[in-house]
């Protein structure tokens, strides 16, 4: 008996953190505390209301969706926290959407070492927005709140109550299963390449997180490091999708707000039942003046309308002419375009002619030439003389005395 005794207490020693899913499920985990403490402090109503925003989901703070809308949904809940539930007023947490998160972070944090001092982890952790945390700071404060603010936690539990009282119990756990079921619609993980849904709820729901130790001992065979590799390798590849418009989500403020809403309009209708009868009649009677108007108005207008058919009749059909016309004209003012390039070639072809003609020089140059001409003639005139006079000499020497005379006649009257 005592060896199975000592079994069960060495199975009670196993750090569940050496297991490889031990940290992706303990964030789904405290996001799940965080959100049950949350609703126990009545956030919906106040914060909700203060800040102007819906409901976060159950698990906002687990993935990553927008770092920057949940970095500033984290501010604005830990200020609400810090200084409407933990009461510490001394805080100066007043965040902003553009604001410096630094600044933010370190205000946070000093209220939060009131509370837990040393914090286990470095300040710009919390920059991301999300995570386990984000998750655990806000679980410090709603843990706190919860402490100090005891009215709060009563009267919600009194509505619980009221709720249980008007609700079977079947059908309050038939609505939870539902809701369960349908976690696909509120958060899902979506792959890139393929788009398909990935339901993370149907993974937790179908296996539980145990809260009890298992009877037996169980060794993991996965190796760590594997895990973290293979975890490493596919979490580029998904995206988280967070739906928050599911009418199927949050159905405990939908079942107070209807609650609400129908004692309202229980109170307020009996005051409102004659008004609205006596409104009724006198827009009944306007409706019925307002008809005989207008077919009054149609017998006077008759005539006026009748009158204006034929002038729209009228003014359509002179466009149509004016139409035809129209494109008359553009063909004409092309044909007048195309005139009017050909004249300015034209011109442009005379003017080059007309100076051409008008210019003198090589008239001049011509008249140069000709006077060269005549020089060069002249010149060689004179050489032809000189060798005729050179070659009678010379004949003449050869000639005899007899012959020189006669030869001498013919020569001059050929030359002169």
């Amino acid at each position: 008996m005592s060896d199975s005794q000592n079994a069960e207490d060495n199975e009670s020693k196993i750090d569940d953190s050496q297991s490889p899913g031990f940290h992706f499920v303990s964030t789904f985990q405290l996001m799940h505390n965080l959100n049950e403490r949350l609703i126990l402090l009545d956030y919906r109503e106040q914060f909700c209301s203060q800040y102007k925003c819906k409901p976060i989901h159950r698990y906002y703070f687990a993935v990553q969706t927008n770092p920057g809308e949940q970095f500033y949904t984290f501010s604005c809940l830990s200020a609400w926290l810090i200084k409407t539930k933990c009461k510490f007023t001394e805080s100066h947490l007043n965040p902003q959407e553009y604001e410096d998160p630094n600044v933010t972070i370190h205000a946070i944090l000093e209220a939060l070492r009131f509370l837990v001092d040393p914090v286990p982890f470095p300040p710009n952790r919390l920059k991301q927005g999300y995570g386990q945390e984000v998750i655990w700071v806000l679980n410090q404060l709603a843990e706190d709140a919860i402490k100090k603010d005891t009215d709060t936690i009563r009267s919600t539990i009194s509505v619980k109550g009221l709720m249980t009282a008007d609700q079977s119990e079947n059908e309050i756990l038939e609505d939870d299963n539902e809701i369960e079921m349908n976690f696909e619609d509120q958060y899902t993980l979506v792959e890139d390449t393929a788009d398909t849904e990935l339901d993370l709820e149907t993974r937790l729901l179908t296996q539980p997180l145990q809260t009890e130790k298992p009877k037996g001992f169980l060794v993991s065979q996965i190796d760590s490091s594997e895990w973290k590799l293979e975890i490493e390798r596919v979490l580029p590849q998904l995206k988280v999708v967070l739906r928050t418009n599911d009418h199927k989500a949050d159905w405990r403020q939908h079942v107070n707000e209807m609650y609400t809403h129908r004692n309202d309009v229980e109170s307020h209708f009996a005051f409102t039942q004659n008004s609205l009868k006596k409104m009724s009649s006198e827009i009944n009677k306007s409706l019925e003046k307002i008809s005989g108007r207008e077919k009054y108005l149609q017998l006077q207008l008759e005539p006026l309308i009748n009158e204006y058919n034929n002038l729209n009749n009228h003014l359509i059909q002179i466009n149509d002419n004016y139409k035809a016309v129209s494109s008359g004209v553009t063909e004409k003012s092309r044909q007048l375009a195309s005139i009017s390039d050909t004249l300015d070639a034209v011109k442009s072809e005379m003017e080059e002619r007309g100076s051409s003609m008008t210019d003198g020089t090589p008239l001049v140059t011509l008249r140069k030439a000709l006077s060269k001409v005549k020089s060069e003639i002249g010149s060689i005139d004179i050489r032809i003389g000189v060798a005729m006079n050179t070659l009678l000499q010379v004949k003449a020497r050869e000639l005899s005395d007899d012959t020189l005379p006669v030869l001498m006649n013919k020569t001059s009257f050929k030359i002169f």
